[in-house]
């Protein structure tokens, strides 16, 4: 997907992040709460706390390569979706 940190937040991937935890492929939006250089959106479901309509956070849509991998628009917390942890 990325060789590096700096690659990871650089505004593009090597390889969408199209596989679940069975290798089953996908092609879905996913919560990341993150922006395209790796750093904290505003919008993150009140730290991941919050499942309400009204409360929203950053989707990314894992079939993309491109900043919208992590950097997408914002979705109700109500929605399940998949989640991207990345630690540095």
């Amino acid at each position: 997907v990325a060789d590096d940190w700096a690659a990871l937040t650089d505004g593009s991937i090597d390889h969408a992040i199209d596989r679940d935890a069975t290798g089953a492929s996908v092609s879905s939006f996913v919560w990341t709460g993150t922006l395209t250089d790796g750093s904290i959106a505003t919008e993150h479901c009140n730290n991941w706390t919050s499942a309400t309509a009204t409360v929203f956070g950053i989707i990314g849509d894992s079939s993309r390569i491109d900043g919208h991998w992590t950097g997408g628009a914002g979705d109700p917390c109500s929605l399940f979706r998949a989640v991207y942890c990345f630690e540095q």
